[in-house]
């Protein structure tokens, strides 16, 4: 069967685009940025493409390929890693990850 895009479907997916992926991402990621330092918060930004693979498994039943699952596997190692090493630096200044001591 082909899938065709309707012009509904177009509209549909343009509020879409617009209002979830970009208004309320943002609106998230500011709100973030109030409570904890801005690189933090773009460390967890690798998280999106694996809750887009999750959603898009649980709601529309795509079944995952394996270099999904080693992609998504190798973002939770990385963020493993990320937040075991410890952070310093002030906030405003920019944090220095595995550094001995602020300079």
């Amino acid at each position: 069967e082909v899938w065709r895009l309707t012009r509904s479907a177009s509209l549909w997916s343009l509020v879409y685009a617009v209002v979830f992926a970009t208004c309320i991402t943002y609106t998230l990621m500011t709100w973030a940025n109030k409570y904890t330092h801005s690189s933090t918060v773009g460390v967890y930004q690798v998280l999106a493409p694996l809750l887009t693979a999750i959603a898009s498994t649980l709601f529309f039943g795509a079944a995952p390929t394996f270099l999904m699952v080693a992609g998504g596997a190798l973002i939770m190692v990385g963020l493993v890693v990320t937040a075991s090493i410890p952070a310093v630096g002030v906030k405003g200044q920019g944090i220095i990850y595995g550094a001995a001591s602020a300079s």
